[in-house]
């Protein structure tokens, strides 16, 4: 998990200072400095002398002089508005914010309409982020104005920090509708638009930003973000660049272009976009930690974990570094150390959604289903699953209800795989008298359409339909209280229609050796496809020549053809995959299956088919640890690399069986 891209509202162009005097000069046309008297008898100045000389020190940027004056106003007149509310301008400029803000406390008792100091007062009060308290003093100033531009763009600002934005993007409107040349309120309102998921109403008012203010790199990078969300990858990635080139001294532009190809998955390009902000910003403690997964994805963990450690040097508040140097840990099977780094990112975000699916998916690799499952239901917070997320009308079911006599909807929510192992709960659904209503995927519906316990079978994109209760697949072993001895076992649970199992012997054709299906590689889209796949070079390596080889994969990468068709070293026939029954067929024929971690393992452990099953360093949950046998399929045989990436070791093992088996035959 990376540290989430930054939006950047421009900074307020208003000279705040000069309003003021502008306000006090217009409210007293007549007043001028006096020269002070050189007669020894010449009286003391007058408030509204002093007033004017302040003025006249502050422009100068005298301020302690200024301030002077406004003091020695106010000891001659204790209610004098305008000298307490600019001693507190003059106090803000010199970082003196909690007196300051007494000043202009001061200026409202004796003069309860003065709207622009509730203003300056808000703006303060935002700045010491009292935002409840600063929300109150803006919405006091437009009681007394509701002209005040800026007033309504700044409450816009907490609104939107207080998550309130859809009444953050009406006063971001009745700013812009006031003073269409704030491009403060423009950029704001991007933001909140961006925060509103609406990535193309938010572009145009980065647009509209941008033309009132061309020369200011941020704006540029927000624009790219929702360009980027939009799908326009060239324009985005152009966006950012112009915004570096506008300003390369800006820390914020490089940290947000790298993040940009951070999501597109160029790792080592983004690489050098966070280290040149941490260059100008070397405490950048975000910066560190986005740099520390670039490193841990590209195989750098040593380095991942330095940066992360940086980060948490200068920022020990920082959630995110601590879970994904708990996620690095855990992929180096450190897991003490993993499990301390995610309980301290809990401490400080006890809602982080990662860190609690994370630390689920660490419990259940581990065996402890009692805090897996659990914790495994976070996965339905995470944002890149919302997209996928079911908004259903009927209740969850959990485990407590009853069923008996109940309809109830199950659904598949992630890969095929995952489908074909947890749709065998369905018979325990039925068992315990409920009516279940399956949907899967539509490469799958042949397949299950006599799944044991499955009263109504759908195809996904089929209407919802009337039931009791709904719970996705991957719910159903924590409704059941799934432990290591209970889980539901039994197979074969996945059948082959005896029609398809014919036409695919005939075509294989007589058996002469025997048949082996191979699997090298999984969906190149997975996220953790680098760790769980290899090349069919890698495989064919180590293979003996004793077997036929039969290829069942359906998506295979160009440089894997090659070798499939050129390959001396061993044959391997590739047959026509046009579905999921044509697989299973296929699998069915055949007297073993060597595969990598895709759904081709589920669905031949799920058939009862003998299945060698090579898993990566740290292999997915469900294959858990140190174990030649897996608890969820009983004829499969699990292989693990010794090492990261260490495939020839595995391939060695396998090879070795295979040739056992030989000439046990």
């Amino acid at each position: 998990m990376r540290f989430g891209y930054s939006f950047y509202m421009m900074e307020c162009q208003t000279n705040r200072w000069q309003i003021a005097t502008m306000i006090w000069k217009l409210k007293n046309p007549f007043s001028r400095a006096r020269e002070p008297s050189s007669r020894p008898d010449a009286v003391a100045p007058d408030p509204t002398v002093l007033l004017q000389r302040g003025m006249e020190c502050a422009s100068r940027q005298d301020w302690k002089a200024a301030l002077a004056c406004f003091h020695a106003a106010t000891s001659l007149d204790p209610n004098h508005a305008e000298a307490h509310a600019f001693s507190g301008n003059v106090l803000r400029q010199l970082g003196e914010i909690d007196a300051a803000i007494a000043a202009y406390d001061r200026a409202l008792a004796s003069k309860a309409d003065y709207a622009e100091v509730y203003y300056n007062r808000g703006t303060l009060l935002h700045q010491a982020n009292q935002l409840r308290a600063a929300l109150e003093s803006f919405d006091s100033a437009l009681s007394i104005n509701p002209t005040l531009a800026q007033a309504h763009c700044r409450r816009a600002d907490i609104l939107r920090g207080l998550g309130q934005l859809e009444d953050a993007e009406a006063s971001y409107r009745r700013a812009i509708a006031l003073m269409p040349g704030n491009a403060d309120a423009h950029a704001g309102l991007g933001v909140a638009l961006m925060a509103l998921r609406r990535p193309r109403d938010a572009l145009a008012s980065f647009d509209s930003a941008i033309d009132l203010r061309p020369d200011f790199a941020r704006l540029f990078s927000n624009r790219a973000e929702a360009q980027a969300q939009l799908g326009l990858l060239s324009e985005a990635r152009a966006s950012h660049e112009h915004a570096v080139q506008l300003d390369p001294r800006d820390a914020a532009v490089h940290f947000n272009q790298g993040a940009f190809l951070s999501d597109v998955k160029e790792w080592q390009q983004a690489v050098p976009s966070y280290q040149a902000a941490l260059q100008l910003k070397p405490d950048y403690a975000e910066a560190h930690c986005n740099l520390g997964l670039c490193l841990q994805e590209m195989g750098q963990a040593d380095l991942a974990i330095g940066s992360y450690t940086r980060a948490l040097d200068f920022n020990p508040q920082l959630a995110t570094a601590f879970n994904n140097r708990g996620n690095l840990f855990r992929s180096r099977k450190q897991f003490a150390e993993a499990l301390q780094d995610y309980r301290q990112a809990l401490e400080l975000e006890p809602g982080a959604i990662d860190t609690h699916y994370n630390l689920g998916q660490l419990a259940l690799l581990q065996g402890d289903f009692a805090v897996g499952w659990p914790k495994y239901e976070w996965r339905e917070r995470i944002e890149a699953a919302k997209a996928f997320s079911r908004r259903l009308p009927q209740p969850r079911w959990s485990g407590e209800s009853s069923l008996h006599g109940k309809r109830i909807f199950l659904y598949a929510e992630q890969g095929l795989g995952d489908t074909i192992q947890f749709c065998r709960y369905a018979s325990l659904v039925a068992a315990r008298g409920g009516h279940a209503i399956l949907e899967v995927q539509p490469g799958l519906g042949e397949l299950l359409a006599d799944l044991d316990g499955v009263a109504e079978l759908q195809v996904a994109g089929s209407p919802v339909p009337q039931a009791d209760f709904q719970c996705p697949l991957m719910s159903l072993p924590g409704a059941f209280n799934t432990t290591l001895e209970t889980i539901p076992c039994r197979v074969p649970y996945l059948h082959v229609n005896p029609t398809e199992l014919q036409r695919c012997q005939e075509l294989l054709g007589p058996r002469q050796r025997p048949r082996v299906g191979l699997v090298w590689s999984g969906n190149p889209r997975h996220s953790n496809d680098r760790a769980r796949s290899m090349t069919l070079r890698q495989m064919i390596a180590h293979l003996p020549n004793e077997f036929e080889y039969i290829c069942l994969q359906n998506e295979i990468r160009d440089a894997d053809r090659v070798t499939l068709h050129s390959s001396h070293e061993i044959t391997i026939r590739e047959l026509p995959l046009n579905s999921f029954l044509d697989t299973a067929a296929l699998v069915a024929s055949l007297d073993l299956v060597i595969t990598v971690d895709t759904s081709v393992a589920h669905l031949s452990g799920a058939m009862g088919q003998r299945t060698w099953i090579l898993l990566p360093y740290l292999p997915d949950w469900r294959w858990m640890l140190d174990r030649k046998d897996s608890p969820w399929y009983p004829t499969a045989t699990l292989y693990r690399q010794a090492a990261v990436d260490d495939w020839d070791s595995v391939m060695s093992e396998v090879s070795k069986e295979l040739r056992a088996a030989v000439r046990i035959s």
